[in-house]
């Protein structure tokens, strides 16, 4: 009898540091949106609840890390892929003031961060925590 093969699960061992560095290359694109963010939940009380948003999205993200643990391997090429395009659509975002596009750049970029750390699978468990941070986002005026 023979071992069942192995299937090699594709990724890099990614350095935590790089990581880090991708999280935070995110969080410094993305300051004046939350700057901005900040400004509308102090001064508009019909957003007042976007304090609340990020910790609503962060406890299902930490008990998903908690579950899984983070993985060895992680596909950065690909998670950067993720980034650049959420940076792409940022500028863009930024440039026409669309922040239902603003909140897409932000969840590419999240989740090219996700993927960079332990590849597409372990990125997929983020998808609700990321998605729920769209109410976070003021809704265009044509909406509302």
């Amino acid at each position: 009898m023979s071992a069942a093969p192995t299937t090699a699960v594709p990724g890099r061992r990614v350095p935590p540091r790089d990581v880090l560095i991708i999280a935070a290359a995110v969080f410094l694109a993305f300051g004046s949106t939350f700057a901005q963010l900040v400004r509308l939940w102090n001064g508009d009380t019909n957003y007042s609840h976007g304090w609340l948003i990020p910790l609503f999205a962060a406890i299902p993200a930490y008990l998903y890390v908690r579950r899984t643990g983070i993985p060895d391997l992680g596909n950065r090429p690909l998670g950067l892929m993720y980034v650049v395009a959420g940076g792409l659509m940022h500028l863009v975002a930024q440039t026409v003031s669309m922040p239902p596009l603003d909140f897409i750049a932000l969840f590419c970029a999240l989740r090219g961060a996700a993927i960079a750390a332990g590849g597409r699978e372990w990125a997929a468990g983020f998808t609700f925590p990321l998605a729920f941070l769209f109410f976070m986002f003021p809704l265009p005026h044509s909406w509302t």
